[in-house]
């Protein structure tokens, strides 16, 4: 889906995307290589209309579960399949907070019927009959600021091969490339230096692969 943001015509960072005017302790740093457009929130503004979507990153939308319709936020890519800004959802989440998300710490009480999803380790099988899995965990901290570790399992020793990608399929960095016994072990991928938004990361070990999705954000 496509996002109603875009980059600002800006040089300075003086001013927000309504047009609020700073004060000089305020002010980002100029737009540069170091600090290019699109590094920060503030470099971006909504457009109605833009794009498929509303401010939220999000539209009413008709699904089996809500023949009705309801408000459902999306991931946002541009024309060439890079993720965009602001990716998942906006600065502001549609609708209004329930009373018990700010009463009971957060621990909101969901009245629907659901089924739970926790996306934590992805475990392919030895084939060769050995004992123990590949396994790829989730990365944590996610969303990811200014960096997070990745947990995988060898059921042998093996060379294990780390790459991040960005939506579109474009190698971005290899986090890992080395040799590992059997065993969990952990890496830390440094995401200072990445632009936000969306990737993947892919274990690959003796022709295997295994794949997860992390949110990086400022």
């Amino acid at each position: 889906m496509r996002s109603s943001y875009r980059l600002r015509n800006i040089t300075q960072r003086t001013t927000l995307p309504d047009g609020t005017v700073l004060s000089p302790s305020q002010y980002g740093p100029d737009v540069s290589a170091t600090y290019p457009l699109g590094f920060y929130v503030e470099d971006f503004e909504y457009v109605g209309g833009l794009g498929d979507l509303d401010r939220y990153n999000g539209r009413m939308t008709v699904t089996p579960e809500y023949p009705g319709g309801t408000h459902a936020y999306f991931v946002t890519i541009d024309g060439s399949g890079a993720s965009a800004y602001p990716y998942a959802i906006g600065l502001q989440y549609y609708g209004v907070v329930a009373a018990d998300d700010i009463s009971t710490q957060g621990h909101v009480t969901i009245t629907e019927l659901v089924s739970d999803y926790t996306p934590t380790w992805v475990h392919v099988p030895d084939p060769t009959g050995g004992r123990g899995s590949l396994e790829l965990g989730q990365n944590a901290p996610n969303p990811v600021h200014d960096g997070t570790t990745i947990t995988f399992g060898l059921p042998v020793a093996s060379h294990a091969t780390i790459d991040l990608y960005d939506l579109a399929g474009r190698l971005i960095a290899t986090v890992f490339d080395g040799e590992r016994p059997a065993g969990t072990h952990s890496v830390w991928l440094d995401g200072s230096r990445l632009g936000p938004g969306a990737y993947f990361y892919r274990l690959s070990v003796n022709g295997r692969r295994l794949q997860k999705r992390l949110v990086l954000s400022r």
